[in-house]
C-alpha cells in the first residue's frame, strides 16, 4: 500500500513505509531480475553482430579478390600485407 511523506513542500509517494523522518526506503530488484537484465547485454551484442554479418554477406559488399592470393577475405589480405612488411623490415 503506497505511503506518502511530506519532504519540504513536495509530497513523495513510496511503496514502503518510512521508518525515520527524511529517510527514503528503496527496494532493490530481486537477484533473478538483475541477472536476467544483465544477461540481455551479451545476447543483444550477439544479435547485432549476427545481423551485421548477414548484412555484410550481401554481394553488394563483397570484397574484390586479391590478384596475388585470390582471396575474398579483406582481413586475410591485411594480415598477409602486415606479415610481408615485417619480413621486409627484418631482412
Amino acid at each position: 500500500m503506497p505511503h506518502s511523506t511530506q519532504i519540504g513542500k513536495e509530497q513523495m509517494a513510496t511503496s514502503a513505509p518510512v521508518r525515520e523522518a527524511g529517510v527514503l526506503v528503496v527496494r532493490r530488484h530481486h537477484l533473478l531480475v538483475r541477472c536476467s537484465h544483465w544477461l540481455n547485454v551479451p545476447i543483444l551484442l550477439g544479435l547485432i553482430l549476427s545481423g551485421l554479418s548477414i548484412y555484410w554477406a550481401s554481394p553488394v559488399y563483397r570484397h574484390k579478390p586479391n590478384p596475388q592470393t585470390g582471396s575474398f577475405d579483406p582481413l586475410a589480405d591485411m594480415r598477409s600485407s602486415t606479415r610481408a612488411a615485417r619480413v621486409q623490415q627484418s631482412a
